[in-house]
């Protein structure tokens, strides 16, 4: 038996958007400026690693925080 427990979590933009608190706009900028990771299944279709986009909002954050507390 497959143990997918420990398999990625993939989810459109929408899912994504509400788990996170943020809008499908927002999940859909973010991925387009790089700033998250994004999946390109067939033509039209995108899909996200939940806990990639989590680290890489962690990271944006901190980074972000590091660099106001320096100014």
């Amino acid at each position: 038996m497959n143990d997918f427990s420990k398999s990625p979590l993939f989810l459109n933009a929408r899912q994504i958007a509400e788990r996170l608190g943020l809008s499908v706009r927002q999940v859909r900028a973010l991925a387009k400026d790089g700033r998250i990771p994004e999946i390109t299944v067939g033509k039209n279709t995108r899909r996200y690693d939940l806990d990639a986009v989590v680290a890489a909002l962690t990271t944006l954050d901190n980074a972000n925080k590091e660099n106001t507390h320096a100014e």
